[in-house]
């Protein structure tokens, strides 16, 4: 497996390309919320820490995570997806129009709630998560609105992004009608897969698996860079993708493709403080880079910088060009 390298001039002007793209993203809507707060003492009720509270805020996350670091790029987004008609909805919508993010595709279901993802934050440390949600498939009536502002959102786009957090959009048949929507306008779909949806993204033109989401479609562990190029291979037939770019935590990414032999980008080692959302930032770069004119082995590279930036930070986040410039600039020192 080969590491690539493109020149540090030629990321930076592809930084500076990334607002002509136009991105629709599609998928699981979530509210972040955090609770931050310090521990002094063990609980006298029970063994648990007590966390006394110093102040509280939500955050976009899962598929609206993706918009927000879309634009944060400079890059235009549309976003489609559903909440509930609820107080953490109506939070969502807010965060979303703060962002500068059109809410035109958020569909409301009553009866739903939104799925809202709480953590307990201490000394930069998480303490405990609770989630509450309901991810079962979306009505028919709902999906049916969901296929409408999609359709609406596609007219205008130069890539299409399918953020799957299992909370419900991709369980039903909206997958394979978004594809073949995508298809009959020539545009490219990228895909952030969670395993039990993953048969439905066949016929995207990348998927983005975590090596662990790898290993679970495939059978094996994946301990190696032999394991890794077996697995894209193999993934890549099964779903009828050119493209699966695993990513691999500290080890990097790479890219196994068709009729090429596979690519990989290392990571710099630093100090890792919060992966959440990293696979959100992962997929906004790679896509908004590909969408703007970036090769693949350029996208690569961006955002496996931009992963090192966003997991540096607390808690979910979005991550700029300048702070991608500046994380490469680091990099290309060091390797």
């Amino acid at each position: 497996m080969k590491m690539i390298k493109p020149s540090l001039v030629a990321l930076k002007k592809n930084l500076r390309n990334l607002p002509r793209a136009e991105i629709t993203v599609v998928g699981d809507l979530i509210l972040d919320g955090y609770i931050w707060g310090r521990v002094s003492r063990i609980n006298p009720e029970a063994p648990v820490p007590l966390v006394a509270v110093d102040h509280m805020d939500f955050r976009l996350g899962g598929a609206a995570n993706v918009a927000a670091n879309v634009a944060a790029l400079g890059a235009k987004v549309k976003l489609v997806g559903v909440v509930g008609d609820d107080m953490h909805g109506r939070e969502l919508i807010s965060l979303l129009e703060r962002r500068g993010i059109s809410p035109e595709g958020v569909v409301v279901e009553s009866g739903r709630p939104t799925t809202l993802k709480t953590r307990v934050i201490a000394h930069s440390q998480q303490v405990v998560r609770f989630d509450r949600e309901v991810a079962h498939p979306l009505s028919r009536s709902i999906e049916s609105k969901l296929e409408k502002v999609f359709m609406n959102a596609l007219s205008k786009s130069s890539m299409v992004i399918l953020s799957d957090y299992d909370k419900g959009v991709f369980r039903g048949s909206f997958a394979s009608k978004a594809l073949k929507s995508a298809a009959a306008k020539k545009i490219k779909v990228a895909v952030d897969p969670k395993v039990p949806n993953i048969k439905r993204f066949g016929g995207a033109f990348i998927i983005t698996p975590n090596h662990h989401e790898a290993a679970m479609v495939v059978g094996f562990p994946i301990d190696s860079e032999k394991d890794v190029e077996r697995a894209g291979k193999i993934m890549s037939k099964k779903l009828r993708c050119p493209n699966i770019l695993i990513t691999r935590g500290k080890a990097g990414m790479s890219l196994c493709r068709d009729g090429a032999s596979a690519a990989h980008v290392p990571t710099v080692i630093r100090q890792a403080f919060d992966v959440t959302g990293a696979g959100d930032t992962v997929i906004a770069v790679l896509t908004t880079a590909i969408a703007s004119g970036a090769g693949i082995e350029d996208a690569m590279w961006l955002a496996n910088a931009a992963a090192g930036v966003t997991v540096s930070k607390i808690g979910t986040a979005s991550v700029t060009a300048d702070e991608i410039e500046q994380q490469l600039s680091e990099e290309y020192s060091l390797l």
